[in-house]
């Protein structure tokens, strides 16, 4: 089966002998200048990542509106409870971290009273 003809905005296939001449091509840029081959067979187009600082901040600022955006909707009551069961979660996660960053050896998994050295 012959392979279909292409569109009038494709390119047209290329011959065996304009293959050839490209892997000749090719090989020659690898053994003249291996660097310049290694540039060449990346993609064009790369995305450099974001750094780890930059996403959490993107998170908080985009959780911030959505808080804000909400507010209107909710009774004060609400707030009220929202406010309370974040304190008993963030302020004791708080506190390990600062602990953790203090003592980064000390092994927090472990039960104290449980022996495993027997």
């Amino acid at each position: 089966m012959p392979p279909p003809t292409p569109g009038p905005d494709e390119p047209l296939p290329l011959s065996a002998h304009e293959r050839e001449i490209l892997a000749g091509i090719e090989q020659d840029l690898d053994t003249d200048s291996p660097a310049l081959a290694r540039a060449m067979a990346q993609p064009l187009t790369s995305t450099v990542p974001l750094p780890r600082r930059m996403v959490h901040a993107g998170f908080l600022a985009a959780a911030l509106f959505l808080v804000l955006a909400v507010t209107g909707l909710v009774p004060a009551v609400v707030w009220a409870l929202l406010a309370a069961l974040a304190a008993m979660v963030v302020i004791p996660w708080v506190m390990l971290r600062a602990f953790e960053r203090l003592d980064p050896g000390r092994d927090t998994d472990r039960d104290p009273g449980h022996n495993t050295d027997r």
